[in-house]
């Protein structure tokens, strides 16, 4: 912008609100391998961790907003948790953005 070469580190969001449902959906996924569920799905609160080349390219959830923000700057400073972190324990998304250090 403005003549400055400067890379966009921004990362993709969309949201969508259904009636009394919103889901949100963070980072682009073309194609998957596996998705890996924290939460219940039939309650509808509920992250939805899409993986590809054992990494976790894209985050769907329903009423999780606070983890789906911080799995925004995780995606955007490279820090994602592996998909075994995620398939071996239920990972603390805000926990780590906040062990993260600044850049």
């Amino acid at each position: 912008m403005a003549g400055k070469e400067i890379a966009y580190d921004g990362v993709p969001f969309f949201w969508t609100r259904q009636f009394d449902l919103a889901l949100s959906y963070v980072g682009h996924a073309a194609s998957w391998d596996e998705i890996i569920y924290q939460g219940d799905v039939s309650v509808h609160g509920f992250l939805a961790f899409y993986v590809k080349d054992n990494r976790v390219p894209a985050v769907a959830g329903i009423d999780r907003d606070k983890e789906l923000d911080a799995v925004e700057e995780l995606m955007r400073l490279d820090r994602m948790p592996t998909p075994d972190q995620i398939r071996e324990s239920h990972v603390d998304l805000l926990k780590l953005l906040s062990d993260t250090p600044i850049a």
